[in-house]
């Protein structure tokens, strides 16, 4: 998702507001998971099962930056470790393994 975030283009709908006199867009995250999972599935050739493991885990990270007030376009590596040690206290090493897969991809 890291990776996919640092290559996102203007081509995603958003709307832009005026905030503080400076421009601001402003992107819908589903569409952004959306356009994550065509990437995976079109320029990644990954199988559908991977891509419904790694969209659970995006969606699920996803919720946890907004329970945080956190939006998905600004995740910092911080807020990922943080992330991260909270899954390892529920999740087995291979759970979250994947998941860290999923947010570097």
């Amino acid at each position: 998702m890291l990776k996919f975030l640092q290559r996102i283009d203007t081509s995603i709908n958003f709307s832009a507001r005026q905030w503080n006199g400076k421009r601001q867009m402003i992107f819908e995250s589903d569409q952004i998971v959306d356009r994550f999972l065509d990437y995976l599935r079109v320029e990644k050739g990954l199988s559908e099962n991977t891509l419904e493991a790694y969209s659970r885990d995006v969606l699920r990270m996803e919720n946890w930056l907004d329970q945080q007030g956190k939006d998905i376009l600004r995740v910092k590596k911080e807020d990922l470790s943080e992330y991260l040690m909270l899954l390892g206290q529920v999740m087995n090493p291979k759970s979250v393994a994947r998941n860290l897969s999923s947010m570097r991809t």
